[in-house]
């Protein structure tokens, strides 16, 4: 997966069994965090499917810093990776 995405490390946290809640809570239960050494429009898609619904963007343009998307999900691991240099 390195190779081809840059992903370098990734998390996916499930926001409603963080042992200390936030001040303001989140209206998403999933953040997935990762680092990259690509700059790269990418599409995360979950267990639920190929819909537009099931599928989460996050273009990177500055490679320096965690990169995190937020969502909702009744299937929320990550099942496919694309996108475009």
């Amino acid at each position: 997966m390195k190779n081809t995405t840059g992903i370098q490390r990734y998390m996916l946290y499930d926001q409603s069994k963080v042992l200390v809640p936030p001040a303001r809570p989140s209206p998403w239960q999933y953040i997935l965090c990762f680092t990259t050494t690509r700059t790269f429009d990418y599409h995360f898609s979950d267990g639920g499917g190929d819909t537009a619904e099931d599928c989460y963007e996050c273009n990177v343009f500055v490679t320096a810093w965690d990169h995190c998307v937020q969502y909702n999900s009744t299937h929320p691991n990550i099942t496919r990776i694309t996108g475009t240099p």
